[in-house]
Order: structure tokens, then C-alpha cells, then sequence
């Protein structure tokens, strides 16, 4: 009689801890990005440098589901063109941001819970 609500306990701490992984992994390559986008004014590639972080920061099965956005000056950015002409002409002044998405197969038992995303930003100034 217990063993039905062992077993259900047990599995849902096994899914919460598959999702926080998959969690801190996302948090992982969204600082990783930001790092590169940060740090590549002046650079012909900003933004490949970023997706080039970001997919190393992340399992191969994760980087075929995940999205990412970046923004300069509260811009969107695109193409290493266009993140280049948003950079400011001087560095520790505007922000840049990096935000990855992530969705999450949260399934507990035999419930699926759809429209689970995983989302994390960072935000740094721009060196």
C-alpha cells in the first residue's frame, strides 16, 4: 500500500531534478553567450561568437531545441552585421543581452505538461 506512493515521490523527485539540470544548463550557456557578446566589440563576428559559446555551453541534444535572442542597446541583433553597427563607439557604457529558451519535456507519470519553457537572460555591459 505504501509502495504506489513511494514510487510516485520517487519519480517526481527524478523529473524536478532532470528539470533543474536542464535549468542550470540553460543558465550556464545564457552567461556563456553574454560573455562573448560582451566581449567581442570589435570583432567581425559578435554574434557566431555568441552561438559558438552557446552551443558549447549546452549538450548536443539540447542545442537542436533551444532558441536564443540578443540584444545591443536594447536592440535586437540578428547577424554579426548587425550586432556590430549596434555596439556604442566606447566600452562600460550600454548593455548587451543574451536570452535562451529552452522546452522543457516536464511528464510526471503519465501527465504531460505542455507549454514548459525554460528560460534564462543575462545582461552585461558591453566591454
Amino acid at each position: 500500500m505504501v509502495l504506489p506512493v513511494l514510487s510516485l515521490l520517487l519519480f517526481g523527485i527524478i523529473q524536478l531534478g532532470v528539470t533543474l539540470n536542464n535549468y542550470i544548463l540553460v543558465a550556464n550557456a545564457a552567461a556563456a553567450g553574454e560573455r562573448a557578446l560582451s566581449t567581442n566589440r570589435g570583432t567581425p563576428t559578435p554574434y557566431t561568437a555568441t552561438k559558438t559559446a552557446i552551443d558549447d555551453a549546452l549538450p548536443a541534444a539540447m542545442v537542436t531545441k533551444m532558441a536564443f535572442t540578443t540584444t545591443v542597446n536594447t536592440t535586437a541583433c540578428t547577424t554579426d552585421a548587425g550586432c556590430e553597427t549596434l555596439y556604442p563607439s566606447s566600452a562600460g557604457v550600454d548593455p548587451s543581452t543574451v536570452t535562451v529558451t529552452y522546452p522543457c519535456n516536464l511528464t510526471f507519470w503519465t501527465i504531460k505538461f505542455s507549454g514548459c519553457t525554460i528560460t534564462s537572460a543575462s545582461t552585461e555591459i558591453i566591454q
